[in-house]
Formats: structure tokens, C-alpha cells, sequence
């Protein structure tokens, strides 16, 4: 599985907001819900992920360019992916909650890995680079 990332520069410092992931079938919505919570446990106030129904950031079912698993932009404040049996929505969107925050690259292991894992000490200094972890 190959995720990519494009257009991602720098930490936004302010939380980014995304509108409700109701392209999603309803049972992958919690899923995603329950990614942004897994960074908003470790984010600073002010950087966490919120949703609100005049969010600026998009999450939607669709698939992303080349064949990848999950594509963001930054500079079009939207990530695209598609159910990935093999790696979960769940890792699938804590990956690009990571790159919201502005998290621009991937780690050796962890959430930002290439596939995504579960939360390791390379993720949080990679939040912490861009501000948005203690």
C-alpha cells in the first residue's frame, strides 16, 4: 500500500475544521470520528481536529490519485480516501489527520508510517515539529 502527500507545508497553529464525513457509509463515519480523537489525546488546544457543518476541510469517500490508499491537501484543505480493508479506516485517517496538522512527511514507524501503525514516540516529535504536540 502507497500513500502519498502533496501541497502539505508547514503547521496551520490553528485547529483545522472539517465538515461531517457523511460521504462515508455509516459504518466508517465512527471510525473516522474516533482517528481524530486518537490525535486530539496528544494535540495542543488550538491545534486539535474539530468538525462543524461550515467547515472549511473536506474528508471524502473518493478515490485518491494513482492508486494510493489516501491523498490530503493542505492547500485544498481535503483528503480523499477510500475503505482499505487491508489497513483500516481508522489507520487510513489517523495518517491523514497527520498531515492536516501539518505533519508534511512520514516516520520510521508509527501513524505517519507508510502503512500506517498504531501511535509511536516518532509521531509525536514529528507533531511537535510543527507545533501542534506538547
Amino acid at each position: 500500500m502507497r500513500l502519498a502527500l502533496f501541497f502539505l507545508v508547514g503547521c496551520s497553529a490553528t485547529s483545522p475544521i472539517f465538515q461531517p464525513p457523511t460521504t462515508f457509509p455509516p459504518d466508517l463515519q465512527p471510525e473516522i470520528l474516533e482517528a481524530s480523537a486518537d490525535w486530539n489525546a496528544r494535540t495542543l488546544p488550538g491545534c486539535e481536529i474539530r468538525w462543524g457543518e461550515n467547515g472549511e476541510w473536506v474528508f471524502v469517500n473518493q478515490p485518491p490519485k494513482n492508486g494510493l490508499a489516501g491523498w490530503s491537501s493542505r492547500r485544498l484543505r481535503r483528503i480523499q480516501t477510500i475503505a482499505n480493508p487491508s489497513v483500516g479506516m481508522r489507520a487510513l485517517a489517523r495518517h491523514e489527520f497527520g498531515h492536516a496538522l501539518g505533519i508534511d512527511g512520514h516516520t520510521a514507524t508509527g501513524v505517519m508510517h507508510d502503512p500506517p501503525e498504531e501511535f509511536t514516540n516518532d509521531d509525536i516529535e514529528a507533531c511537535r515539529d510543527v507545533g501542534c504536540c506538547p
